[in-house]
């Protein structure tokens, strides 16, 4: 049996194209190309800007809003999101990140201070696989100690071959 709308235009999809093998589902092959609709629930991060959960805001303005993170990595651990919900930096206008951006610029000097750190990380997880796991585009000011041991990640050695493959093919879809 088959499923035939009726209606004068098709159901609309919770999920909107965003330009990838141009697919309208959830179940793409790349499952970081898709946005959710204003259909789905918001996000711990949109409960925190709408006020309807508490938080310790350091920084808000009309585009963006920060806040200390709940469960933090070093003191003054902060996390700066978006008002705008999408679920991450390749969904999220190019205006938001900028804005994004301009908000770490003014508080990580702040973060720095208060704590006494020497430096910062800043990261943002795209993907379960990543890590990510609020689904709202976000990065993490993470405040650096000597010796913290908290190191970013591991470096490892490519041949040049192997570099000039994967920089081709990563140019390939630009």
């Amino acid at each position: 049996m088959s499923f035939r709308f009726t209606g004068t235009r098709r159901p609309r999809s919770p999920y909107r194209r965003v330009g990838f093998a141009g697919i309208d589902s959830p179940f793409n092959e790349n499952p970081l190309v898709f946005q959710r609709s204003q259909l789905h629930m918001p996000s711990i991060f949109s409960k925190i800007i709408a006020r309807e959960i508490p938080a310790r805001i350091l920084y808000e303005d009309d585009q963006v809003i920060a806040f200390l993170d709940i469960n933090p990595i070093a003191p003054g651990h902060t996390l700066v999101v978006p008002k705008h919900e999408e679920p991450n930096l390749l969904a999220s206008s190019e205006e938001d990140m900028i804005a994004v951006i301009r908000a770490v610029r003014l508080v990580a000097p702040a973060i720095l201070k208060a704590v006494g750190a020497e430096g910062f990380t800043t990261t943002s997880a795209t993907g379960a696989v990543s890590g990510q796991s609020v689904f709202h585009t976000h990065i993490h000011i993470i405040p650096r100690f000597p010796n913290d041991g908290h190191l970013s990640w591991q470096p490892t050695t490519m041949s040049a071959e192997a570099l000039d493959e994967v920089s081709a093919k990563i140019k390939n879809y630009l």
